[in-house]
């Protein structure tokens, strides 16, 4: 299951979009798997067109 949301809450420094790596920054809008990997909603979107070509 899928979640998303904007990041109100100060996340540790170790949190990072599983795919481009970058940290993830408070008010980004993130989705976070059932196993709590979190990504950037813009790059999970990137990912899954490019996947689809």
């Amino acid at each position: 299951m899928l979640s998303s949301s904007p990041s109100d809450t100060p996340l540790p420094s170790t949190d990072d979009c599983a795919i481009c790596l970058m940290t993830l920054a408070p008010g980004t809008v993130l989705l976070t798997l059932s196993c709590n990997h979190k990504f950037h909603l813009q790059c999970l979107v990137s990912n899954a067109q490019a996947q689809n070509k």
